[in-house]
């Protein structure tokens, strides 16, 4: 099923991407914003808070394009940065996830890199972990 959801996404807008990934936080209980704009004229795709917790997530289709490697790097050194601007703003846990359509779960300088099939059940796994 996740395969599934992966290929139909696949060929779908961007906004369509953020819009799912969105659906799926806040059926695990998240307020959400999409588009958060910094004050520094900075935007992140989707803030997500539950509790004590923000999630600052970037959405991005780097499926099977050339270079993803780079680009998901690049991703997440700037997701770091807009963290580091809400973390001075905010006393609250914040955690960088990057959705992708990336197949598998890693970690790329601190930030979880989720396929979007899988963030569902990566939202319910990290529920013990980063919710204590």
């Amino acid at each position: 099923m996740g395969i599934e959801l992966e290929k139909v996404l696949e060929n779908e807008p961007w906004q369509k991407f953020e819009k799912v990934a969105q659906e799926i936080l806040e059926q695990n209980n998240f307020e959400t914003k999409l588009h958060y704009r910094l004050k520094n004229g900075q935007e992140i795709d989707i803030l997500a808070q539950k509790g004590n917790v923000v999630l600052c997530i970037e959405c991005k289709k780097l499926g099977k394009k050339y270079n993803r490697n780079y680009k998901l790097k690049l991703a997440c050194r700037q997701l770091k940065k807009k963290m580091q601007t809400l973390a001075n703003k905010w006393n609250k846990k914040i955690v960088g996830v990057v959705v992708t359509l990336w197949p598998d779960v890693i970690v790329e300088e601190g930030i979880y890199v989720i396929p979007i099939f899988a963030l569902n059940e990566w939202l319910k796994m990290i529920e013990n972990i980063v919710f204590k």
